[in-house]
C-alpha cells in the first residue's frame, strides 16, 4: 500500500452524514422532523412519478413533505434510477 492509495469508502458517507446532522441538531439549527424545504428550499414542491395503468406515468407531487429523518433512514423514497421514470432518468444523463 502507498500513502497516495484510493479505497472506495461506499456507503460509509451515511455515518459521516448522520453525525453531521446529529451535531448541528444538538446545536438546536434542525429537527429530525424538519421538512427538508426548510433548509433546501429547492426541495419545498418535490413531486413523484405514478405509473398509469395504460403505461407511462404522471408527475404529482407528494402526499406530505420528506423529512430530514426520512433521508436519515432511507425512508424517502429517493430512487437510484429506477422505477417509473427510469428511462426519463437515464436521459437526463444523472451521474449516481
Amino acid at each position: 500500500m502507498r500513502e497516495d492509495s484510493i479505497f472506495p469508502i461506499a456507503s460509509q458517507t451515511r455515518a459521516l452524514t448522520s453525525v453531521a446532522v446529529m451535531m448541528v441538531m444538538e446545536e438546536g439549527r434542525l429537527l429530525l422532523s424538519d421538512h427538508v424545504g426548510k433548509h433546501l428550499p429547492e426541495w419545498s414542491n418535490t413531486t413523484v412519478a405514478v405509473v398509469r395503468s395504460g403505461g407511462g406515468f404522471d408527475v404529482v407531487p407528494v402526499r406530505r413533505p420528506i423529512t430530514i429523518r426520512d433521508l436519515l433512514t432511507h425512508t424517502a423514497g429517493l430512487p437510484y434510477g429506477s422505477g417509473p421514470a427510469e428511462q426519463a432518468w437515464r436521459e437526463a444523463g444523472p451521474s449516481h
